[in-house]
């Protein structure tokens, strides 16, 4: 597989639905792009839903980091590239670019994905794949994407509490991954919480939640203004997912 390869590019026209009421981009349908690129540029490689399908295995997402320099609005054209980045005995690494027309960099970010086996859900050994994935690519954000670990933040209010409807699950059969985020979100506003505009968002992802689960979200702020987000799963007990938002 050659290095010039590697790359899926795609051209986007952003939609109104795909906005909030400032008119830009929201960052769970930024992730909802992420996703399609990503099953677009795996399948293209030879790596996608469908080879991992046949082996009873699929990929999730298990880590995101995005750095946003300037959000793309309503109207605007944009072209979406994302490429494999290498990997380890666990993880496969993706990383993402999104610019303008004109060429300037407008958000970067890089992702960790864990491949599965579909019946146990339990991570695969990416070394026995007898699939070929590549070992090398450009790095987006020159940074190794860390682990957050929510048992480490602190006690925090809980600001959202979610009996997961049908329309958050996704073709793995989980809570679709944005959701969090969205879920994350329209806590913080319900709970009358101020952030300014968010120029760079971490998660990590922990366990699956399930339809007609109960999933409660917390959040504690930092004195800086940013702050920490994670769910929790009611039924399990088991922590879902935890996030770092920093505010420009």
């Amino acid at each position: 597989m050659e290095k010039k390869d590697l790359v899926t590019k795609l051209l986007l026209d952003v939609k109104s639905f795909e906005c909030g009421p400032d008119s830009n981009l929201r960052i769970n349908n930024l992730l909802l792009l992420f996703q399609e690129a990503a099953y677009l540029s795996a399948e293209n490689l030879g790596f996608g839903y469908s080879s991992l399908k046949s082996k009873n295995m699929t990929w999730v997402l298990s880590g995101l980091k995005i750095v946003l320099k300037k959000y793309p609005k309503w109207t605007d054209k944009i072209t979406l590239s994302t490429w494999p980045s290498g990997y380890n005995r666990l993880h496969g690494f993706r990383d993402y670019a999104v610019e303008s027309m004109d060429g300037d960099r407008l958000i970067n970010a890089t992702s960790e994905w864990l491949a599965i086996d579909v019946e146990s859900r339990r991570p695969i050994n990416i070394n026995d794949f007898e699939i070929e994935l590549p070992d090398y690519g450009v790095r987006a954000l020159d940074e190794k994407l860390s682990r957050l670990n929510p048992k480490r933040f602190g006690e925090g209010q809980k600001i959202y509490e979610v009996k997961v409807p049908y329309s958050a699950i996704d073709e793995n059969g989980h809570v679709n991954n944005a959701e969090y985020l969205k879920w994350s979100l329209d806590g913080l506003r319900s709970s009358k919480i101020e952030i300014n505009e968010i120029s760079s968002l971490q998660i990590s992802f922990i366990s699956e939640v399930f339809e007609n689960q109960n999933c409660e979200i917390f959040y504690l702020r930092e004195d800086s203004g940013s702050g920490y987000l994670w769910g929790i799963n009611s039924d399990t007990k088991e922590f879902v997912f935890a996030m770092h938002l920093v505010n420009n």
